[in-house]
């Protein structure tokens, strides 16, 4: 069983913005920031698990690319809390796992079939699983509403945050360490 954590890589969720009054709004790349993943290399298993209540804001998503800049630190403070309480409501819901028991090959690769256990709520979750040398990377777009996360909504709904989101987690692979024999 090989471990990684957010030492060894990065999970980021980008939110977008919708709506008659969006031009208002920003759209988000947020970082867990505590993170862990166990890999069994002798099976296609994979458990990882995320603190909800470890989300940051990285910065604001312009035409593709990330402005760390942005927003201002009060705004980034004011964002997290709102994740924090009213949106993951961490408190209740501390940690979404995910866990895959099986890796599915096509002519695109392989992707991992699992379930998605997040606000109380576990749903089928396959993601697509993407590597480069040293790296290996997987990601999916989730409607939160189907986790039961109520849609952010502002001026009278007029700036609304999308209900899809997208996952993106990498990490940098290792070998496999044997067990000291005994």
């Amino acid at each position: 069983m090989t471990t990684y954590d957010s030492t060894d890589g990065e999970c980021t969720v980008s939110v977008y913005r919708e709506g008659a009054l969006a031009a208002l709004g920003h759209d988000l790349r947020l970082r867990v920031t505590s993170w862990s993943m166990e890999v069994d290399g002798d099976s296609p298993a994979v458990e990882a698990s995320f603190d909800t209540g470890s989300i940051e804001v990285v910065g604001v998503i312009s035409h593709g690319e990330v402005d760390e800049s942005k927003p201002s630190r009060s705004d980034r403070d004011e964002i997290e809390r709102r994740i924090r309480e009213r949106v993951l409501e961490s408190r209740r819901h501390p940690v979404a796992v995910f866990v895959a028991a099986r890796i599915l090959e096509d002519a695109e690769g392989a992707r991992l079939s699992g379930s998605l256990r997040l606000h109380g709520v576990e749903r089928p979750l396959e993601a697509r699983i993407s590597t480069d040398g040293e790296r290996a990377s997987a990601a999916v777009e989730l409607d939160h509403t189907d986790f039961g996360i109520a849609p952010v909504k502002a001026l009278l709904g007029a700036l609304r945050v999308k209900p899809e989101v997208e996952v993106a987690l990498w990490i940098r692979r290792r070998e496999v360490q044997e067990e000291p024999r005994t």
